[in-house]
């Protein structure tokens, strides 16, 4: 089903997930449900969520005035959330269908954090590219990787120092999310061989261009 364009956590702009609004608002704020937690807690609102109540402190269920189209949702003139009490059976099962706690899809907290892990790289190691040392080091977390590759802390220690390289060479935080998605588009748009042993690598066919 779809979502509208405007139903996203005015926090964080999460999208795809349940909403909360405030209670008996007109123009209500849409907030998610871990920005729902921490503004109610920030109020100082007493709150708790129990397995059958799907209020957050003063916050209800977030569902917008939407009539089913077939497979699809349309949104009537005017942009509206149905009472909290009066809310159609079809539009609470969508809300029911959306995911509410993936809060990892959020693209304004994904790029804050790798900003946080850009600064902290800067402040401690210095700004230069470090290409030579972080190639090394990554060479050095491969030898972990293929003692332990259960250990998964030690693939993220491998990602992190990619990333060191991806900022030091010109990479922004805030574009790495649509930089990997471009290159994992141009991964499934290639022509790979047939899958190698588990001790080979998997290559692609390379073009004239390449």
């Amino acid at each position: 089903m779809a979502i509208p364009t405007h139903y996203e956590c005015k926090d964080c702009g999460a999208r795809g997930v349940k909403l909360w609004r405030e209670y008996q608002i007109t123009r209500p704020t849409l907030l998610c449900r871990k920005c729902s937690e921490i503004e109610q807690k920030d109020n100082g609102s007493p709150f708790h969520i129990e397995e059958n109540n799907d209020q957050i402190g003063w916050r209800v269920p977030a569902i917008p005035d939407m009539v089913p189209v077939g497979k699809d949702w349309k949104l009537p003139d005017g942009y509206a959330f149905w009472g909290y009490t009066s809310v159609p059976v079809l539009n609470m099962q969508w809300w029911e269908g959306l995911d509410g706690d993936r809060y990892f899809k959020s693209p304004k907290l994904e790029s804050s954090l790798w900003s946080q892990i850009r600064n902290w790289s800067e402040a401690t190691f210095g700004s230069g590219k470090r290409t030579i040392g972080l190639i090394e080091h990554i060479r050095e977390e491969l030898k972990e990787v293929e003692e332990k590759p259960e250990d998964l802390i030690e693939w993220v220690d491998v990602i992190l120092l990619a990333f060191d390289g991806y900022w030091r060479n010109g990479g922004k935080p805030e574009e790495l999310m649509s930089v990997v998605e471009k290159k994992f588009k141009e991964n499934q748009n290639r022509k790979w061989l047939p899958p190698a042993p588990d001790d080979q690598p998997n290559f692609h066919v390379k073009t004239k261009k390449e």
